[in-house]
Order: structure tokens, then sequence, then C-alpha cells
């Protein structure tokens, strides 16, 4: 079956992690009305315009301009499904850490730094980590303090793993 390791983006986003039981998932199942939220979200606009069948089945009706279309699509894929999939990762973390399973902790908090920060955060502009810094920029605060709370919450999330501290 498929692991969050070599899972692509449409995996990703029918994912079910209900039970798992994780707190985020379930406040996010409960708000949207699905617990395969982040597909049922994407899938009208990905399939608008195309054939009925297969993964489109009832799915091609919509009325979304073609760059309005293309942004929810591209803003799901770049953001909601990496930022979910991370704090999906950090509770995974926390919980096998209160286990007291550190190499499963630590695993799961390096999943959810690359969900977050994306393959190469330096040059690649698609990943919620690059979506701070344009958004502090939209905002005009160009300071990075987002970035930076965030950043350092990642690196004391590991050194509590290295620590065993929960």
């Amino acid at each position: 079956g498929m692991t969050l390791d070599d899972a692509n983006l449409q995996e990703l986003a029918e994912t079910d992690l209900t039970a798992e039981d994780l707190p985020s998932w379930s406040l996010f199942s409960d708000y949207y009305g699905s617990d395969a939220f982040i597909d049922d979200f994407v899938r009208p606009p990905l399939c608008q315009g195309l054939a009925d069948e297969g993964y489109c089945a009832g799915q091609t009706d919509g009325s979304l301009e073609p760059a309005s279309r293309n942004e929810y699509v591209l803003k799901t894929m770049q953001n909601w499904i990496p930022l979910t999939m991370s704090i999906a990762d950090m509770e995974r973390a926390i919980s096998s850490l209160e286990d007291g399973n550190e190499d499963e902790a630590r695993m799961s908090w390096d999943r959810a730094y690359a969900f977050y920060v994306g393959a190469d955060p330096l040059t690649e502009d698609c990943s919620p980590y690059t979506t701070t810094f344009k958004r502090e920029s939209n905002f005009d605060i160009r300071d990075g303090h987002n970035q930076d709370t965030i950043m350092e919450a990642f690196v004391d999330g590991a050194s509590a793993i290295e620590s065993g501290n929960v």
C-alpha cells in the first residue's frame, strides 16, 4: 500500500488519516465535512472541462475562469497538501515520542520539515516555506519574523526529540 514516503500529490490529497486520531485531521475533517477534504476541495476545479469519467466522474461541471481554476489547483498543491501533511507528521512525532519511539518521532519530524520546506527552498517557489516569504512581502512585513518563528519551532522540536523530552 501507499506510504507517505512514496506518495504523489494526488495520493496525498486523497489521504484519509481519520484512523490515526490526529487532532488537526479531526478539526479539518469536521470543518470541511469530509475525511478526504483536500481531494473534495481540489477535484472539481482540477476536473473542470475534462471527460466525465474515472477520477473526474461527476466532477467536471464548474464555472471557474481558467486563471482562477489554475490558481485554485496550484495553491492547493503548493501549500495546503504539504502544510496539512506537515502538521500531521508533527502530531505523529509528538505521539511517537510520548510512546517512547524516538526513531519514529525523528522520522516523522524530519518528514514534517520536508513537507513544509520543500526540496530546495532557496531556488524553488513551491512550498509553504517560500509562500510565507511571499505573503510577508505582500503585506509589507519584510522582517522574516514569521518564518524565523516557524523554523525555530522545527529546531526546538528536533532538540526535544533528541533529548527525549516531550
